[in-house]
């Protein structure tokens, strides 16, 4: 007996002893908690202040660019030429999988300098801000034939097609570019630019094209309105991979360029209208918003800042007889 109580108390005192073992693992638990607590809070408030640092970073930047002695874009651009890291995002993760095609933030900002680089080295300037431009450009380059044909109406002085060339010339086995422009001036005959004051015309077109190392047979010239026979029936003979419709801004000029120029443009081809959801030129969202999107021959592909992008998904016997209406 003696000996079953002294096993007994043993076991008593080996039960407290885990006991409190057990106690001093749960207050160190307890304190390592908190700790933890304090690291993510101080991992936090780190985060903020990074993302407040960058943001200081690109304002600085920004501001930088702005006054920058070996620039002078902000004197008379007035379109943004600096691609941000919200733009970054928005291509990366929004239209890199709208268009099945596969960026990174060091590929868009390359793609943005090339652009950048083409417009300073050219003539004139691009109409367009950067993103939206290397936007238009991501598009062409996500057509999925072979070869690529881009039909732009409106072009001023060429610099966004050299931009798309530059870009596609290697990705595809043949680029071939058209352009559709009266080149009478700045859509009046006779007047300059109203930025750059330089001339609208074909030999500033073809030259900057040149320069973008665009060989002359790459590229087909329209030189008159979209809204003549003859260009549309010029235009209508081959089948396109992409339509820029950046002409005339208004309703019924929109209108017609959709309606004339959608049957060169081939099934799963892409549409891009300009300057949609701005408030200097309402009409083409107007068009838009009430034609394009209840339109059964297109589907939308998404809108970001300037851009409005559809696809071509079927193209009824009517639509493809529309031109010659």
């Amino acid at each position: 007996m003696p000996e079953q109580e002294k096993k007994q108390k043993q076991l008593v005192l080996k039960v407290e002893a885990q006991k409190q073992q057990l106690e001093r693992l749960v207050s160190k638990i307890e304190t390592q908690g908190q700790q933890l607590e304090r690291l993510v809070s101080k991992i936090e408030t780190q985060g903020q202040y990074y993302r407040h640092s960058h943001e200081l970073f690109d304002q600085k930047l920004d501001k930088l660019a702005r006054l920058a002695s070996v620039s002078n874009f902000s004197n008379y651009q007035l379109f943004n030429r600096r691609l941000t890291k919200a733009h970054c995002d928005i291509l990366e993760q929004e239209w890199s999988r709208k268009l099945g095609i596969k960026v990174t933030p060091r590929s868009l900002a390359y793609l943005a300098h090339r652009i950048c680089t083409l417009e300073s080295a050219g003539k004139g300037r691009l109409a367009a801000t950067i993103e939206d431009a290397v936007l238009r450009v991501l598009v062409a380059s996500a057509v999925k034939n072979k070869k690529l044909r881009v039909l732009e109406i409106g072009t001023l002085f060429g610099v966004g097609l050299a931009a798309i060339y530059d870009h596609t010339s290697s990705r595809f086995s043949s680029v071939h570019l058209t352009a559709i422009d009266p080149f009478d001036g700045y859509y009046r005959e006779g007047i300059r630019d109203i930025l750059t004051d330089e001339a609208v015309n074909e030999p500033i077109f073809r030259s900057n094209l040149a320069m973008a190392g665009v060989p002359e047979q790459d590229y087909t010239l329209i030189k008159s309105m979209s809204t003549e026979n003859s260009s549309i029936e010029s235009a209508t003979k081959s089948l396109h991979d992409v339509l820029i419709i950046d002409g005339d801004h208004s309703y019924s000029a929109v209108k017609s360029d959709f309606v004339n120029y959608l049957p060169a443009v081939r099934e799963e081809g892409y549409i891009i209208f300009d300057d949609y959801d701005v408030p200097e030129w309402p009409d083409v969202k107007e068009f838009v918003d009430t034609i394009v999107r209840d339109s059964s021959d297109v589907t939308l592909v998404g809108v970001s800042w300037r851009t409005a992008v559809f696809q071509v998904v079927q193209k009824s016997e009517e639509t493809t007889n529309s031109s010659t209406n």
